[in-house]
């Protein structure tokens, strides 16, 4: 920002809820980098590479771009378009530390986003790369019976413990063997 063409800030935000979005980033919200319902038998998937590479170049990202992702509360929308970001192989991706809440309470400037920008090719560089930030289906069953591993579900209590189940959830409940620790565990007061 502040010129620096070589920076895309980008905030996971949920449009029905008016948080002002860091001066001069980009925002999306969940349906943005989520698969379309119909292309699973189940909901909550990641976009295609290819989807993820039209929402990058739409934003004038390219591989040599210094990316930030944000969010204002829920944090955990963040850190999966950061996972998404970094699984393409993106060498640059980055996450604001205590999202929207430390940069206003750091006095920096909010208010528009999403100015046009000349759309260029975003290609990943990598999505063949040997990836362990990724479970597979196969993976998270045998780890199930494997004591070097650990399966951390890192929901809210209500979704842990099957008494909710929230939008784009397959169904209430739990892998059996993992290990509950709330996300909220992770953050601060100050939410950092």
């Amino acid at each position: 920002m502040d010129g620096d063409k070589d920076v895309v800030v980008i905030g996971a935000l949920n449009p029905i809820k008016p948080d002002s979005p860091i001066s001069g980033s980009y925002t999306m919200w969940r349906n943005d980098y989520s698969a379309t319902e119909d292309a699973y038998d189940f909901g909550g998937m990641s976009n295609s590479t290819e989807e993820m590479e039209t929402i990058l170049g739409s934003f004038g990202a390219t591989t040599d771009s210094t990316i930030v992702v944000y969010a204002a509360g829920s944090h955990h929308d963040a850190a999966r378009l950061y996972w998404q970001i970094h699984n393409l192989g993106h060498q640059d991706v980055r996450y604001l530390d205590g999202g929207l809440n430390a940069w206003m309470g750091a006095g920096y400037p909010t208010g528009s986003a999403n100015q046009s920008v000349a759309a260029v090719e975003y290609n990943a560089p990598n999505t063949q790369q040997d990836n362990n930030a990724l479970a597979t289906l196969d993976m998270v069953i045998a780890a199930q019976n494997n004591p070097d591993w650990v399966i951390l579900d890192t929901r809210g209590n209500d979704e842990f413990n099957g008494e909710v189940a929230v939008s784009g959830a397959y169904g209430p409940g739990t892998i059996p063997s993992s290990v509950h620790i709330n996300w909220t565990k992770a953050l601060n007061e100050d939410t950092t």
